[in-house]
């Protein structure tokens, strides 16, 4: 169930082979989308080919030094 009171911001996975030593990346291949949802502290790893998701990981942005 994806988070229904924001809009995520949205990345293309271009380049599998430089994410394959983050394990959220592990299975990412060319073109399956990221879905970050701020608000609700969450990544999703989206395979658009099959209409799946793939992997979901809790972030952390941490708070801005002043």
């Amino acid at each position: 169930v994806l988070p229904q009171d924001e809009k995520p911001t949205i990345a293309t996975v271009s380049d599998p082979e430089k994410l394959k030593d983050q394990p959220f990346f592990a299975n990412a291949k060319e073109g399956f989308k990221v879905l970050i949802y701020t608000n609700a502290k969450k990544a999703i790893l989206y395979d658009p080919f099959s209409d799946k998701i793939v992997e979901i990981a809790p972030i952390n942005l941490g708070q801005p030094v002043q």
